[in-house]
């Protein structure tokens, strides 16, 4: 009888340790959570880390945190400390910045020296001070604490032995988005494997809107030859809709200067919906189980792309290196349309005298051509109407409106000329040319001939601008040296005003 109830609490006792064995593996191999996501993100938006602002304690402590979470996951890094450092010039001064990188090596003998890039930047915009001296925090808990907690996440999926792929794929956390993309910028200028190995980059930057935004974007994924088809067909199996899987680089996430170097790279996106760049993007507006859907997409793609036995660039691909993206290079060539808003007035060069000034108006195209890395030259072609004001009612030459085509032709000396950048300053200094072809004096229209009026003007033009993100904003001073009348008195017309210019993608 003893001997049959030792037999029996045995047998209990190897049941319970199996169990026990059955649940750790279980829990080894469970899914990412909704809450697995919201606690990174609430660590990353809190106050406490100030934004994550470049030089702030805050944005030290998020480093410290994200090198805490790639340790524990166990990836590999070429990096003492995971951390990839470098630093960049921000108007006079120096600025230190901290990629945080690793990886998971691939099971293929030859296919593990072939990459997939993973990332996601982790800096934001900081904080400021608000008139009652208190910090106004950007918390950036969509941008881009989302898609800096799904790069964990992801990792730690991949570390695992039983979800390790073919090929290597590598973590990067960048830093120094928010100041130009230049993080990402600095790993593929200095990357620790061979650039042309890398045959794919994900950048998450923002994914925590998915409900709200209807939809994941997965632009550039058509760079990949059949990325796009293979995307559509395990997000149909995801319940993800796919609200765009073009072939478009996109320019404003660290996507860009992996797509300069000839990488098919596609930015993860869930739009700009939440409060972007506010105070009001913290971490309980975001949309967690909508994350772990495309958390487990993106492992079902990676997985795919990961053990597929060739990765090959689509012709969208070598048609973006072919128009000058690739190889960190700036189109020759870029088109935009342009306006102008500003005033006029007649200068009497041989008295002390001048009108008072009109509103001057002006609609047109132009093209920049790139000559270096440092100068431009602008051509702009545009209708304007200008004039000038009479300060007595007894001049003849106010109040005048005249109508024509202005072509300035103007050299920019620009900074950060290369397209890795999304903002530039440039100063500018040229020549102009207009032709009138109606004027109207006192209301009345006048032929140019009968009232000594020049129906051509040739002068010389002044700037200082900037760009950012395709627009240009610009200041102009315009100086006639040819006389806007016939006669012994010099009269030559003086323009100032600003320009708002889109440049096409």
């Amino acid at each position: 009888m003893k001997q049959v109830i030792t037999q029996k609490r045995g047998l209990t006792f190897n049941k319970l340790l199996l169990l026990v064995v059955f649940m750790l593996a279980f829990v080894g191999l469970h899914a990412q959570t909704a809450q697995d996501f919201e606690r990174h993100v609430k660590i990353l938006a809190a106050d406490s880390l100030e934004g994550r602002g470049l030089g702030t304690k805050g944005h030290a402590l998020a480093h410290e945190y994200l090198v805490g979470q790639f340790r524990e996951i166990g990836l590999s890094t070429w990096f003492d400390n995971y951390t990839q450092d470098f630093a960049f010039k921000q108007s006079i001064t120096w600025t230190a910045g901290k990629n945080i990188v690793g990886y998971v090596e691939g099971t293929d003998p030859k296919l593990k020296d072939e990459y997939i890039v993973i990332g996601g930047h982790y800096d934001h915009v900081g904080y400021e001070m608000g008139s009652d001296g208190k910090k106004v925090i950007y918390p950036g808990a969509d941008d881009n604490a989302s898609g800096t907690a799904m790069t964990i996440e992801l990792a730690r999926y991949f570390a695992k032995e039983e979800n390790r792929t073919k090929r290597s794929i590598i973590f990067i956390l960048f830093d120094a988005e928010e100041s130009g993309l230049i993080g990402a910028n600095h790993f593929v200028k200095e990357s620790p494997v061979p650039i042309d190995q890398i045959q794919l980059m994900f950048s998450l930057d923002m994914v925590g809107m998915l409900e709200t935004n209807k939809g994941l974007v997965l632009k550039g994924i058509g760079l990949l030859e059949g990325g796009a088809d293979m995307a559509s067909s395990l997000a149909a199996n995801h319940d993800i809709k796919l609200k765009s899987i073009s072939s478009n680089l996109e320019r404003r996430t660290d996507t860009y200067p992996f797509g300069q170097a000839g990488i098919p790279s596609a930015h993860v996106f869930t739009g700009l919906v939440s409060p972007y760049h506010k105070p009001e993007d913290k971490y309980d507006l975001l949309e967690y189980e909508g994350m772990v859907k495309i958390n487990a997409f993106m492992q079902a793609f990676v997985a795919q792309l990961g053990n597929e036995q060739q990765l090959e660039k689509s012709s969208s691909m070598d048609k973006l290196a072919a128009s000058g993206i690739g190889e960190g290079k700036s189109r020759a060539i870029r088109y935009g349309a342009t306006s102008f808003i500003g005033g006029s007035y007649i200068d009497f060069r041989d008295q002390a005298l001048r009108t008072n000034s009109a509103t001057t108006l002006g609609l047109g195209v132009n093209s920049i051509f790139r000559l270096s890395s440092i100068l431009r030259l602008q051509q702009d072609v545009m209708v304007e109407m200008n004039g000038s004001q009479s300060t007595d009612a007894d001049l003849e030459v106010a109040p005048l409106r005249r109508f024509g085509v202005l072509l300035p032709l103007q050299l920019q000396l620009v900074t950060n000329e290369k397209f890795s950048t999304t903002e530039r300053a440039f100063i500018s200094a040229g020549a102009y040319y207009r032709n009138f072809f109606a004027s109207r004096l006192s209301g009345e229209e006048i032929p140019f001939e009968a009232d000594g009026l020049n129906g051509d003007e040739w002068g010389l033009s002044f700037g200082v601008g900037f760009e950012i993100q395709g627009f240009m904003f610009s200041s102009h001073y315009r100086y006639a040296l040819t006389d806007a009348f016939d006669g012994p008195i010099g009269t030559r017309d003086r323009t100032f005003g600003v320009s708002l210019t889109y440049l096409f993608k």
